[in-house]
């Protein structure tokens, strides 16, 4: 288990993509290829995006495929705009997608004509309660769909953006020992009404909670550059998270959250 992130090295900078706190670039690497590249803050993102891809891989998640980019001395010397922001060494980077849109309220009855892949928000809903992703539900910029059809069905959705997963980048050990255990419901926007069917949630909480006893080997797998405490505290609070989410799909606070299930 785990994902072995492909590492390609920066080649050109072809300007900033969206102007955030992190303003990731999009970056042509060394294979010829389109990514979105953000730079390494002196915070936890870099570490809780490569995790967030190792899980969302063995999750079958709707993700971008994701990549370690290596910034040297050519590169900043010959992209005087990026070298500000990137220090030399990796950064983790995710496929440019063509024709793509970040979106924030989709009419429901739009979403489920146009979204090929809907059905996958099951398992994101879950997977953003056992990683505490505290960011996805309010932030626009971390839902895209991707245009693959000229005709209806047209759009994939795709989920970006995990540097804020494990309660945020500036978790510590002793903060996730100490993190409530309770959902935290992260449901985003339109997800509410187009979520219909509970056996399907809880199919998504059992296909996680089956996954606990892989969480070492995924998180000790990563080039995260995290310490072995660090990666002990990860492991013990996804697994503790992914125990009770069978039971928190099934409780009050997610009945009231997604009102449109039906047993």
């Amino acid at each position: 288990m785990g994902m072995p992130l492909q590492i390609t090295e920066a080649r050109i900078d072809r300007g900033v993509v969206k102007h955030t706190f992190n303003s990731p670039h999009r970056i042509e690497g060394s294979d010829g290829l389109l990514y979105v590249v953000k730079p390494r803050r002196n915070d936890r993102q870099f570490a809780n995006e490569v995790l967030a891809a190792a899980l969302g891989e063995a999750l079958d998640l709707p993700m971008p495929d994701a990549a370690l980019v290596t910034v040297d001395e050519l590169f900043r010397a010959a992209s005087p705009t990026a070298a500000a922001k990137y220090e030399l060494g990796i950064h983790f980077a995710t496929r440019f997608e063509t024709n793509s849109w970040t979106f924030d309220n989709p009419a429901p009855a739009l979403a489920i004509s146009e979204i090929r892949n809907l059905e996958k928000m099951y398992s994101l809903v879950a997977f953003d309660e056992v990683v505490a992703n505290v960011d996805r539900k309010t932030n626009v910029g971390n839902n895209m769909v991707v245009q693959v059809s000229e005709s209806s069905p047209r759009y994939n959705y795709m989920a970006l953006d995990h540097g804020h997963i494990l309660t945020g980048p500036q978790w510590t050990p002793e903060s996730l020992r100490g993190y409530d255990l309770a959902p935290i419901v992260p449901v985003f926007r339109f997800v509410e009404t187009c979520l219909t069917s509970l056996p399907r949630l809880q199919e998504a909480a059992a296909e996680l909670d089956a996954l606990r006893e892989g969480f070492a080997r995924i998180v000790s797998g990563l080039r995260t550059e995290l310490s072995q405490e660090d990666q002990g505290a990860i492991v013990e609070f996804l697994r503790t998270r992914a125990a009770e989410l069978p039971n928190w799909v099934v409780g009050e606070r997610y009945r009231q959250a997604l009102g449109a299930l039906q047993p």
